[in-house]
């Protein structure tokens, strides 16, 4: 079952909370496009990574790298679309644009 999460920003110097309902495990680690304030990446111990655009309703786009829980993830900071996942067995490197396989 998903669990609901609750997300705290800013936006327009307003504060909002919504829930995100997003991963059936614990979230271990989100980030915010560098590129898009808009767009919110998580990753879990369910062994996901799930992205979600500005609403926040469903993913977009959900990766089973099928390599462990998922503990870290971050954005490029220069290139769009990439994302560095720390997995329990190894560093992957995921431009999200060809889904198919890490780099």
């Amino acid at each position: 079952a998903e669990q609901t999460n609750k997300l705290l920003k800013v936006s327009d110097g307003q504060w909002s909370l919504t829930q995100v309902s997003c991963h059936s495990d614990l979230v271990t680690d989100m980030d915010f496009s560098p590129f898009d304030e808009r767009l919110l990446a998580t990753c879990s111990a369910d062994e996901t990574l799930s992205r979600f655009p500005q609403d926040l309703s469903s993913p977009d786009l959900t990766l089973h790298p099928g390599l462990g829980r998922l503990e870290l993830l971050l954005f490029h900071p220069t290139s769009s679309g990439v994302l560095a996942v720390g997995t329990t067995r190894s560093p992957l490197i995921w431009d999200v644009s060809s889904q198919d396989a890490p780099l």
